[in-house]
């Protein structure tokens, strides 16, 4: 951290005598206030009306390098020290009797190291021009100021640099991390040196921003919820100018953290729950930490612009909340004696934090883990999973057993404590699972009792895997997915909506065959459902299988006739095997369902042109355009359009110019172009641009032809 701060002097310390004095006075109490070399300068202290008989005291707290105080004269001496070094003395004189106690001290020692901390942050800004946005110690201080919040149910100490009164107790953590991370230097970075300001500019009300070293910038964001931090991040990124599509260019990643949620590891405490300003400190370091190590993962493991803590977690990259109960677990599962898990989740947990504070919260957690205890047999375990869950574990208990014991424990939680409670549970013997496998297949049934909603319980089955897969699939992980939903059909062979996700994870993989077969699979055990038939038809597509495609897809749009995307598929594949008319009536269909469809606008638009019905391509070009003013294609066409009708070959031109400029590697959009060049008179720029397309595309016909018409025409008005 030795490049990103300044060493301070008591030159600084005392030409800021005025910070202390706003951080201190009214909190302290105090008539009088003053800041004093390590060792004094006597003209300063009798400036000040400092008594005479102060400076032996001075001089004995500097060189013991601690805090003194007495209480009968009302004054205090507080050493102001970073890093061992004493910079100077703040010496108060009529300090209120509350803090005229040693239990205090502490305190101001801690408010003393935020004043200092910011002083050597704002040198080290000054010297190199930057902006309040990497003011590290403000964002530090704004989490630690949230965590106390968390800690007192909401109730804060009202100070500047101590927080301002009650405030939110939940809070957002962003970390940001280019693709390749700048060089360090004695600043923030080049990349971020250059675009803090727009940084910074575009920071929410109440947000804090900070350089955290190595390339990585952190947003606190108190108060904010994962949508409203999902759109900043985006407009940030489009307002950036990122796009890493060239040498050159950079993509940001963001990990994103949520506060308290994403910060207990085992059971309802927080792991620096021992009081105490260090202990804070420490906390929010460990989330800034968690911050950076979600940002780096989606960076470097899975190449992603936005990755949140809770995500990294369930990836197996960070973790698990349930690390803990596995370890305590592990002597339990052994053996092939059956036994059954409850992996038991408080439904109010995330509201008592809220509005009571995490240890209130935490006490009515383990009250309902007390009161779960007493209604379990001889012989079961319970043990926490995290701070809004834990797990009973029931050596013997068959499925029938089990979800007894589970109705009980939620029946007792909503009776005695006036909460409700959701259940994943899972068995063993099961099928293709060993013992070890137990939490894990619990977690999974809770994710899945999440589509019913609280109080209700789930056991671990075929669709606790076909949700688990969804979401390895969604994160990219298509392998993976495969292995679970082949798990989920060892279960449960014929489940339809397994087999139809096994078919979408194949064709996403290109295993176009194996797609094929499971989505007839499907469709022979759901005859009367849209969607097998729909993807059965567009993996025929792909295989050239033409006739057994369109058998499969018109009894799609029998069964649906108002999907869009059946039309748009029967029009594509008409347009080879019945011509284009057919295809043309498919595709009108389709923007009649779906006007927004962009892809189904700029095509009607391209195979009205090839028909020659120039009115009704212009009016679809339009309606593409509408939708998307850069895209290429459609004011391509539209330029072709109005070239052809000669209606104004300046807006022709102009229309074919903006086509190239956005795809200059179209041989077809350059060749559109010079036409209408050489058509205009513009024969040294039609050249220039046909021979661009020649060299995309030298096999074209009609380019070669293009080019020997401009070649001569430019040769006899040079004759």
């Amino acid at each position: 951290m030795e490049l990103y701060s300044i060493e301070l002097t008591s030159a600084d310390v005392i030409a800021h005598e005025e910070l202390f004095r706003r951080e201190f006075i009214d909190l302290l109490g105090c008539q009088h206030l003053t800041v004093i070399p390590p060792f004094p300068d006597y003209q300063l202290l009798s400036r000040s009306r400092a008594p005479r008989p102060l400076l032996k005291a001075v001089n004995e707290v500097v060189l013991s390098r601690r805090s003194t105080y007495d209480q009968n004269a009302g004054w205090l001496l507080v050493p102001l020290a970073l890093g061992g070094k004493v910079l100077g003395v703040l010496l108060a004189e009529g300090v209120t009797a509350e803090w005229r106690v040693s239990e205090r001290i502490p305190v101001l020692e801690h408010l003393v190291h935020l004043c200092l901390e910011g002083l050597q942050w704002e040198k080290r800004a000054a010297r190199d021009g930057e902006t309040k946005l990497w003011q590290r110690q403000a964002l530090v201080h704004g989490v630690v100021r949230a965590v106390e919040a968390a800690e007192t149910g909401g109730r804060l100490v009202s100070r500047r640099l101590l927080g301002q009164g009650d405030g939110p107790i939940h809070f957002t953590l962003v970390c940001m991390v280019t693709t390749s991370a700048p060089e360090p230097w004695a600043g923030a970075g080049p990349f971020w040196l250059q675009r803090g300001p727009l940084v910074e500019k575009s920071l929410p009300a109440g947000a804090l921003a900070a350089h955290l070293g190595g390339g990585c910038v952190a947003v606190f964001w108190p108060g904010s919820d994962m949508n409203q931090v999902r759109t900043w991040l985006d407009a940030l990124i489009q307002t950036m100018g990122g796009t890493g599509a060239s040498p050159g260019s950079w993509t940001l990643h963001a990990g994103i953290c949520a506060f308290p949620e994403d910060f207990y590891d085992v059971g309802p405490v927080l792991p620096w729950e021992k009081g105490g300003g260090q202990d804070r400190l420490a906390a929010a370091e460990e989330i800034i930490r968690r911050g950076i190590l979600t940002a780096e993962a989606a960076r470097d493991a899975l190449k992603v612009t936005m990755l949140t803590y809770q995500t990294l977690r369930e990836r197996g990259l960070a973790p698990k909340p349930e690390a803990a109960a596995e370890r305590e677990l592990t002597s339990l599962l052994v053996g092939d004696e059956s036994c059954a898990l409850l992996l038991v989740k408080l439904d109010d947990w995330d509201r008592w934090q809220r509005q009571q504070g995490a240890q209130e919260a935490a006490r009515r957690a383990k009250e309902v883990l007390k009161t779960s205890r007493g209604l379990c047999p001889a012989g079961a375990s319970l043990h926490w999973a995290g701070p809004d869950r834990f797990v009973v574990f029931l050596p013997g208990a068959d499925r029938e057993r089990a979800e007894e014991q589970g109705h009980v424990i939620r029946g007792r939680a909503r009776s005695e404590q006036g909460t409700t409670v959701s259940i994943g549970l899972s068995l063993f013997p099961c099928v293709g699972f060993p013992k070890r496998d137990l939490l894990e297949n619990a977690r999974k049934a809770l994710i899945h009792t999440g589509f019913f909603g609280p109080d209700t319980q789930t056991v671990f089955d075929a669709v606790s895997l076909n949700i688990s897969g969804d979401r390895l699939f969604e994160a990219g992980h298509l392998e993976q997915a495969v292995q679970e939903f082949h798990r989920a059909l060892a279960l449960d062979s014929e489940n339809v909506n397994v087999r139809n996700s096994l078919g979408v994870c194949y064709a996403q993989m290109g295993r176009i065959d194996e797609a094929a077969a499971e989505f007839s699979r499907v469709a022979a055990l759901r005859s009367d459902d849209f969607m097998p038939h729909y993807n059965l038809g567009c993996a025929l597509v792909s295989l050239g299988r033409a006739q057994e495609a369109e058998q499969a897809l018109n009894r799609a749009a029998d069964l649906d006739p108002t999907a869009p995307a059946v039309w748009f598929q029967l029009a594509t594949l008409s347009k080879e095997e019945h011509g284009i008319e057919e295809a043309v009536s498919h595709l009108r269909r389709t923007v009649e369902l779906r006007p927004q469809w962009l892809q189904a606008w700029r095509l009607l638009g391209i195979w009205l042109l090839e028909q020659g019905e120039d009115e009704e391509a212009m009016a679809a070009f339009k309606r593409a355009l509408r939708l998307n003013a850069a895209d290429a294609a459609a004011l391509s066409g539209l330029a072709v359009v109005y070239g052809q009708r000669e209606m104004n070959r300046e807006v022709a031109l102009s229309l074919a110019r903006r086509s190239v400029q956005i795809e200059p590697a179209s041989a077809l959009y350059l060749e559109r172009f010079a036409r209408l060049l050489f058509q205009s008179g513009e024969v040294d720029e039609a050249l220039t641009q046909c021979r661009r397309a020649a060299e995309l595309a030298p096999e074209d016909g009609r380019i070669r032809d293009l080019l020997g018409e401009i070649g001569v025409a430019q040769r006899a008005s040079t004759s």
